[in-house]
């Protein structure tokens, strides 16, 4: 009886740690859980690449007789070799705690969660640049589920608003007048929506000024080269009247 006390003891504990990631509890007449497992992004939803459920049983005897028990499901972004050696090293805890007769469901869970941590880049190629994704290259992963470098998609979407921009321009639109485009995925053309588009404010902001500046530049040049080439004029047209008066006299 004590050590069923302990058990549902260290099951009341994984409920209340664990509250929002917990989809169900069984306590009687078998006890088991299942919980949602993702990589720790900081609430970013977009940086979320790879996910399962992980089901834990406790067999009557558990932790002094028996080893607690785990089954992967619903796995998303992760790869059969991954499965197999996320199986492996949650059987190395789960026997370890066995022979230690010690408590193993917070030790499993978060090994489970290190090992989502470890795997939580996208499985396919950039969309953009088609090269991999690398683990220390930031990314994206669009609500329509397409992924991108950040720099890449970042990129993108700023030269589409300069084109944007170009072509109200030639329209003859004000600035006050000017529609204002909802940033598109360069797959699907879906929407990027506004949290997505946020979060490349880091990387859009660094090219619209540097565009800035190049375009400042630019018209300074085409005011410097209309400036000589209306000296050159003038110049031509004194030449032009000097010759005119010479031979008139």
């Amino acid at each position: 009886e004590r050590f069923e006390e302990e058990v549902k003891e260290e099951l009341d504990a994984v409920e209340s740690v664990f509250a929002e990631e917990l989809q169900d509890v069984v306590h009687e007449p078998e006890q088991w859980l299942r919980i949602s497992i993702r990589p720790d992004t900081a609430g970013e939803e977009l940086q979320v690449f790879c996910s399962l459920s992980l089901k834990i049983s406790l067999p009557a005897g558990y932790p002094r007789k028996h080893a607690a028990e785990f089954h992967l499901e619903n796995l998303v972004g992760l790869s059969d070799e991954d499965s197999r050696e996320m199986q492996e090293e949650l059987l190395r805890v789960s026997n370890e705690m066995k022979e230690d007769q010690c408590p193993a469901l917070f030790n499993l869970i978060q090994t489970a969660k290190d090992f989502v941590n470890t795997r939580n880049t996208p499985s396919d190629d950039c969309c953009i640049c088609l090269c991999p994704f690398e683990g220390d290259e930031e990314f994206f992963k669009t609500p329509c589920a397409h992924c991108f470098h950040a720099e890449c998609l970042a990129r993108w979407t700023h030269d589409q608003h300069v084109q944007a921009r170009a072509k109200q321009a030639r329209q003859g639109k004000k600035e006050e007048e000017e529609e204002k485009d909802e940033t598109r995925c360069p797959i699907c053309r879906g929407s990027l929506g506004q949290e997505l588009v946020k979060l490349l404010s880091r990387w859009t902001e660094p090219l619209a000024s540097e565009h800035a500046r190049a375009c400042q530049q630019e018209a300074e040049e085409a005011e410097r080269q209309r400036k000589v080439k209306q000296k050159e004029t003038a110049a031509k047209q004194w030449e032009e009247r000097r010759r005119k008066e010479e031979e008139e006299r």
